[in-house]
């Protein structure tokens, strides 16, 4: 891998604490500024719990330089519709209370999104989000759930990203973060806009494996 080469890649169960590590890192970093605490590492153990148990159901993408250095990252989970998803736990509420859900609908949740402050950029923003949105962009009837802190809520709404309010807000990870459901049609149209367009992203060989 040549020193200006990102490499996106599905990571296996073994690396998962690792990004877990990498997601909390990044938020006190950016959002607290402060010393690691007990606190953080109870919220790293809390994180990969978390992840391990909806592994079987996610794809856990990590975008490394050629150092091999995580400096981004982002996870999809395809939910059953059984085990309690990450914003519910976070928010104690329940989607299927808050959205209409049809039984035959695909439902999504995109979480730990992350980059390393002062290695990302716009380039690397949008990539990582092209390929956690790539298999709901293909489902034909998904319905999308996250939490965004409110500055990455209001990026992607200037990308054309909508999103649907449907909790309080509250600080999780160091930041006033919302619950939210994803317009998916305008998921669509940002896909379609940028999915072939690695050339202009400047990120030379990208692997998405």
């Amino acid at each position: 891998m040549s020193k200006d080469t990102i490499e996106i890649r599905k990571i296996t169960a073994d690396r998962l604490f690792n990004a877990a590590e990498f997601v909390v890192e990044q938020n006190f970093t950016r959002h607290l500024q402060t010393a690691f605490t007990a606190e953080y590492f109870e919220l790293v153990r809390t994180v990969y719990e978390e992840e391990i148990i909806h592994f079987h159901q996610s794809s856990f993408f990590v975008a490394e330089n050629h150092f091999k250095t995580i400096i981004g990252c982002i996870r999809t989970l395809k939910w059953n519709k059984i085990d309690q998803l990450p914003i519910e736990k976070v928010f104690g509420l329940h989607v299927v209370e808050r959205c209409h859900i049809p039984s035959d609908s695909t439902v999504w949740h995109i979480g730990r999104f992350a980059t390393r402050k002062g290695a990302g950029s716009i380039e690397l923003f949008k990539q990582l989000i092209l390929t956690g949105i790539s298999p709901i962009c293909e489902a034909s009837d998904s319905i999308v759930f996250a939490e965004c802190d409110t500055k990455l809520l209001r990026t992607l709404s200037k990308m054309g990203i909508a999103s649907e309010t449907i909790g309080e807000p509250l600080v999780y990870l160091g930041s006033e973060t919302v619950p939210v459901c994803l317009d998916v049609n305008s998921l669509r149209t940002f896909y379609g806009m940028h999915a072939s367009q690695n050339r202009i992203l400047n990120i030379p060989n990208t692997v998405c494996a």
